[in-house]
């Protein structure tokens, strides 16, 4: 179940706004994937037929198909889930290794430090290079994105308390390392500008190693990555759908809380969550930077689910905090805490910032008007509802330190 992080909302901040938020947060991480699973497949048609042309209906024909893929997995083929992710999770850490490994032999000469960690490349219209670096923030926002996700099945992980934080601390590690060190593998960051099929890694792996081979190698893998990953956001929104519709917070939802008994899913949710990814999915047939602003969207919905928690834990001095906790900072956790909302302000503002100048409304960043329109449907459901909304209850406040 994913009351886990739900409840972990409630408790540590304001009712029903923040489980929504976090709903909405990971239903525009499905249309984005789907979105992005659309536009890279055209891309590696592209690739292998360079006189192929996507249009927008084609690469929203491909959305839908990997929504498709995401409700069949979720419902009708559950039982191969756990197969899948086990098997996914194998996979993908052995090519993330094997494409690290071939890009730093091939990369010469490497990146110097300077170029890769501090140059601003400025093609944006915009005067200031910091500007401009917080406006290239969701890129490198999206690899470490949805840090909580273990936290959705802590009631499934054994001994939660303890696995769960492991588990956040050692993914973001891992991910940070590799994606630094690749950092200065960037050998023509020249060529980023219009790269090979319009995918930059692609275009980073051909200036590394010019085979034809490779590269298709590295388009195939990087394929699977946003397929599974439809799959596996529709799992954690779903079942965040699912518990927040149990609670009675949302209009008419406790159909969606129901639970099909011979499949022993939440097919209603499952379902649902897909739907409404498909329907912000349409925002592609609009302005050019709409994966930027689903995504940016997202990740502004997901900040804030994140920061006001921190927020009112801070406020109430930490106090619902169980004190035998297996994870714990001790003096420097308000510290952290602290540096935690600052970079949850700063990571708001950027995903918010226009990409271009002049702005125009093909390229406006529409992440915060999507937010704001969102705002205003939780704040009409919460009317509505918040009589009815019941917190839900923990399996067990105070765990054992078995």
């Amino acid at each position: 179940m994913p009351l886990g992080r739900y409840f972990g909302r409630e408790v540590w901040g304001p009712q029903s706004s923040l489980g929504a938020l976090t709903f909405f947060g990971w239903t525009l991480g499905v249309a984005g994937t789907c979105v992005f699973t659309g536009e890279y497949i055209a891309a590696f048609a592209n690739l292998v037929v360079p006189n192929y042309l996507a249009k927008s209906y084609h690469v929203f024909l491909i959305s839908t198909a990997n929504a498709v893929l995401a409700i069949v997995i979720n419902v009708l083929a559950v039982k191969l889930l756990h197969g899948l992710n086990k098997t996914m999770i194998v996979l993908f850490n052995a090519a993330a290794f094997y494409i690290f490994v071939v890009l730093l032999v091939k990369a010469q000469p490497k990146v110097s430090a300077y170029d890769a960690l501090v140059k601003v490349v400025n093609e944006t219209g915009w005067s200031s290079d910091g500007f401009v670096f917080l406006c290239g923030f969701l890129p490198g926002l999206l690899t470490v994105c949805l840090p909580d996700a273990s936290a959705h099945l802590a009631e499934e992980i054994p001994q939660p308390q303890r696995n769960v934080p492991i588990v956040i601390l050692l993914e973001r590690n891992y991910w940070i390392r590799h994606g630094y060190r690749s950092c200065f593998c960037t050998v023509a960051p020249e060529n980023l500008m219009k790269p090979l099929a319009g995918v930059p890694i692609l275009q980073i792996a051909k200036d590394t190693w010019d085979n034809h081979g490779w590269v298709i190698t590295v388009a195939i893998i990087m394929l699977l990555v946003p397929l599974n990953g439809a799959i596996a956001i529709t799992t954690g929104g779903s079942r965040l759908l699912w518990a927040f519709a149990k609670c009675g917070g949302i209009l008419g939802g406790r159909r969606l809380g129901n639970t099909n008994v011979k499949l022993q899913v939440p097919a209603n949710a499952v379902c649902a969550t897909a739907i409404l990814a498909l329907l912000l999915s349409l925002l592609l047939f609009g302005p050019t930077t709409v994966l930027n602003g689903i995504f940016g969207s997202s990740g502004i919905c997901m900040a804030v689910s994140y920061f006001l928690p921190i927020l009112f834990m801070l406020l109430t001095d930490r106090k619902t905090f169980d004190e035998r906790r297996h994870f714990n900072f001790g003096k420097w956790g308000r510290l952290i805490n602290i540096a935690a909302l600052v970079w949850l302000v700063v990571t708001v503002v950027s995903l918010s910032l226009p990409l271009y100048s002049p702005v125009t409304m093909g390229n406006m960043n529409w992440a915060g008007v999507v937010f704001l329109g969102l705002v205003v449907l939780l704040m009409g459901n919460w009317v509505t509802v918040k009589d009815s909304y019941t917190i839900p209850k923990p399996l067990c406040l105070a765990v054992s330190r078995g």
